[in-house]
């Protein structure tokens, strides 16, 4: 399979594209077939080796919409069945979502029911998921006032929640919240996705479509 590995902290040059084996599947994990990933400034951060858990060689990624190829756990996961990842140290304690293929604790992949657009949902989980949780957390009523138009630059380093993940996805398909990544690159184009988010002034999402022709 195919991964960009950084073997030393560099620049976007430092993101390899390799050919790795993909073993078979070990207890209490589950292979998942990468459709897509987000590109997030942390992951910017880590490459440069400003992260100092991080050990190299590393695959980076921290986010992850895919499908399950398979399983440790087939009365859980089945067979093509779409899924999410987020955080739990993927792409810092162990190789994240830049590759074809990711291995993730069975605890760390979250299936999810969505109508949402291969490129809106790629766009969805990390930033959308941590701008959700606060929202909810707010636990806004008709009368408050909200200051609008502030960044959002962390992620809670807690449990991600399955069930408001998919509420997630549910709210944005009731209240026909537009997803739209500022840019879109294909898997070939990762370290210009890096080079792009790194030059940008805003915190506009790009992502990395493997198949984008996936529905």
């Amino acid at each position: 399979m195919q991964v960009y590995v950084v073997n030393q902290p560099g620049g976007p040059e430092a993101l390899q594209l390799t050919t790795l084996p993909k073993p078979n599947v070990k207890p209490g994990w589950t292979w998942v077939k990468v459709l897509g990933f987000g590109i997030n400034h942390s992951e910017i951060f880590t490459r440069e080796g400003k992260s100092p858990s991080v050990q190299f060689p590393r695959v980076l990624g921290i986010e992850v919409v895919g499908v399950v190829d398979e399983t440790s756990a087939p009365a859980t996961f089945t067979s093509g069945q779409r899924v999410v990842s987020i955080m739990g140290e993927m792409g810092r304690a162990y190789d994240g979502s830049y590759a074809e293929y990711v291995l993730l604790p069975n605890e760390q992949v979250y299936p999810i029911k969505t109508d949402l657009p291969i490129a809106s949902l790629v766009a969805t989980p990390e930033t959308y998921y941590t701008a959700y949780g606060i929202f909810k957390s707010l636990q806004l009523k008709a009368t408050d006032r909200v200051l609008n138009g502030c960044y959002l630059t962390g992620f809670s380093s807690g449990d991600v929640s399955q069930t408001l993940l998919q509420d997630l996805f549910d709210f944005i398909a009731a209240y026909h919240v537009s997803v739209a990544p500022a840019r879109i690159f294909n898997f070939n184009q990762v370290p210009a996705a890096h080079a792009y988010l790194q030059a940008a002034d805003s915190f506009g999402k790009a992502i990395v479509l493997l198949d984008q022709n996936a529905e």
